[in-house]
């Protein structure tokens, strides 16, 4: 997932018609702008109950609302399957909170609705960048464009289980680690009637998450 301001001029942060520098500098710098944020997310603290990645991004914010007093940050917090609903709801009225997490599935559309800010020279601009793993930004990438700040990654295991002596005869000794490969041994799968891969979402987010976000 990834942070995602609402829509902005290029080289400003808006916040209800007010712009101001973004700083780098850390959870306690001195901003220009002072008043209301609206902060949608959904680590709940029953979440970030045995949940490093919500635990963590709780934390955060925590420091970050300490560091600046003179910003009052308003969070609307839901469960994960009730934000999905929620935001997608703000998003086709156009209300769209000032800061949310951004699902990679939702971005290239809200780009195309211009409801979200082009980050891209706050990303490469920082002087952290040369730090920074891209490859956690792919979801969040429109044209070479990136359009969210990476905040929960790492926290989701991902396990495949699959039948090797099948997968032997479409021609690997081990499951595939390409999407290219999976899609030339579909074809031996779908002569034997069988379906290629299926994917555990009971959570109704995970499939989302970790691969429709991914595959853009």
């Amino acid at each position: 997932e990834a942070e995602a301001p609402a829509e902005a001029a290029s080289g400003d942060f808006t916040v209800e018609g007010l712009k101001g520098p973004i700083s780098t500098e850390g959870a306690s710098n001195e901003l220009a702008y002072k008043g209301d944020i609206s902060y949608m997310h959904f680590s709940t603290s029953e979440e970030a109950d045995g949940n490093g990645g919500s635990d963590g991004h709780r934390t955060a914010i925590k420091a970050w609302q300490e560091g600046h007093p003179d910003i009052n940050l308003n969070e609307e917090v839901l469960a994960n399957g009730d934000y999905k609903v929620q935001i997608a709801t703000y998003a086709s009225s156009g209300e769209l909170p000032d800061v949310f997490l951004l699902q990679g599935m939702n971005t290239i559309s809200w780009v195309n609705q211009g409801l979200l800010v082009d980050l891209t020279d706050y990303i490469t601009g920082s002087p952290y960048a040369a730090d920074y793993n891209m490859d956690y930004l792919v979801p969040h990438t429109v044209d070479g464009h990136y359009y969210g700040f990476p905040v929960l990654t790492g926290g989701t295991c991902t396990v495949i289980a699959y039948d090797s002596e099948l997968w032997k005869e479409a021609g690997y000794d081990e499951f595939p680690t390409t999407w290219d490969e999976v899609e030339k041994a579909k074809a031996f799968f779908d002569e034997e009637g069988i379906d290629t891969i299926g994917f555990g979402n009971q959570g109704q987010w995970n499939l989302n998450s970790c691969f429709v976000s991914c595959l853009g």
